[in-house]
């Protein structure tokens, strides 16, 4: 369970299904991008991704 603290929001762009894979897009809002970079973890849902850099 996510116990952190949630930042803000972002809008779903597109989610490429393949199979046992999905890709969601999603772009964040200009504040949240100062200091991300390629690997760094997200919370989606309450699950950490790794970012990619695209």
């Amino acid at each position: 369970m996510f116990t952190g603290i949630v930042q803000g929001t972002a809008k779903i762009v597109s989610i490429d299904e393949k199979p046992n894979f999905r890709t969601h897009v999603v772009a964040l809002p200009e504040h949240m991008l100062a200091g991300l970079e390629t690997g760094a973890s997200v919370a989606h849902n309450g699950l950490l991704l790794n970012g990619d850099g695209n």
